[in-house]
């Protein structure tokens, strides 16, 4: 690796730490019943999957 590369190495434990904890939780949640579908605003714009997913409908009540 280059040591530019090195530098960069703390950013990318501590996103995979981050990135760890979060689907660490959502795992505990979704195993104790909690399936909530919580999408960042305008997210659905980007999704292929309409058809699929209520969030549009349920959010429309």
């Amino acid at each position: 690796l280059t040591k530019q590369a090195m530098n960069r190495m703390p950013e990318w434990d501590k996103q995979i730490n981050e990135w760890t904890s979060i689907l660490n939780s959502a795992s505990e949640q979704f195993q104790n019943g909690i399936a909530s579908v919580l999408p960042v605003k305008n997210a659905c714009d980007y999704c292929d999957y309409d058809l699929l997913c209520r969030v549009k409908k349920s959010s429309n009540n």
